[in-house]
């Protein structure tokens, strides 16, 4: 049965929930904590982005799991970093996405080329109209680095 597609969806943008942070305190000891950094820096603030034109066409599950495999495709294709991952939705039949997913990749090319932090997990939880995006992954020590020397270099010019 297919879920109601969301109309005017609110974001909650107030970090990582309780029941995501007990889960990755039981599945995961080596992850840095991104839940206070500015939303540039959280992997949850870009999937919104990447899914945005597509809120009304399809169920936010279901958007959240094919930006989630489009970004670690891109990622695989692009910098070769692969590993597993979890989704929300693992009895889905993505092939059946598989369009979707490549438009997905495009985007993530185009706005986020030079990030390449491998989803690990990803969670979509709902309360009421508003909706919460967690994401856990593998810090990205190339692009941080890039990242911090671009500022450096900013700073030095001014």
């Amino acid at each position: 049965m297919k879920k109601k597609k969301p109309q005017n969806t609110g974001w909650n943008r107030s970090g990582v929930t309780s029941e995501f942070r007990k889960h990755l305190e039981k599945t995961n000891n080596d992850l840095i904590d991104f839940s206070d950094a500015p939303d540039e820096l959280r992997l949850s603030d870009r999937i919104i982005k990447l899914i945005e034109p597509y809120m009304d066409s399809e169920e936010i599950t279901v958007l959240v799991d094919c930006a989630a495999i489009a970004w670690n495709e891109c990622v695989e294709e692009d910098a070769e970093i692969k590993g597993s991952y979890n989704l929300n939705n693992v009895l889905l039949n993505f092939g059946n996405y598989r369009v979707l997913i490549d438009q997905l990749k495009a985007r993530k090319r185009l706005m986020f080329k030079d990030n390449h932090r491998h989803i690990k997990e990803i969670k979509v939880y709902e309360k009421g109209d508003s909706y919460n995006i967690n994401v856990a992954s593998d810090f990205d020590m190339q692009s941080a680095f890039k990242r911090m020397l671009s500022l450096m270099e900013d700073n030095s010019d001014g």
